[in-house]
């Protein structure tokens, strides 16, 4: 029997596996229902341009896909950390700095 640690990972990837190629092929469900980019919108295509080595496309689509990523990675595997204040410290710098790129997108 599996772990209940590895049970949720296992689904949180498939959760966020199956968002990522929904978002890819018809867009952010946030977008289209109000209209209004969300904060992490972009951020799949972003990471795609990454990978295809289209710095200008990455930063088009959200400069912020790959703090965004490793806020997330640190955040699934916080117990595993040490110094838990620092992730936390790095965590909250992520989600502040994209608040605030988001903001300036918008306007």
């Amino acid at each position: 029997m599996m772990e209940m640690g590895k049970t949720k990972s296992i689904l949180l990837a498939l959760f966020v596996g199956v968002y990522v190629i929904f978002c890819y092929l018809f867009g952010c469900p946030i977008m289209t229902i109000s209209g209004l980019p969300c904060p992490t919108c972009g951020v799949t295509h972003a990471l795609i341009s990454i990978l295809k080595l289209d710095f200008d496309a990455y930063m088009k689509y959200n400069p912020m896909a790959i703090p965004l990523v490793l806020a997330v990675v640190l955040a699934i595997y916080f117990k595993k950390f040490k110094h838990k204040r620092i992730i936390i410290a790095i965590i909250l710098f992520i989600a502040i700095a994209n608040l605030i790129i988001y903001l300036k997108r918008m306007i």
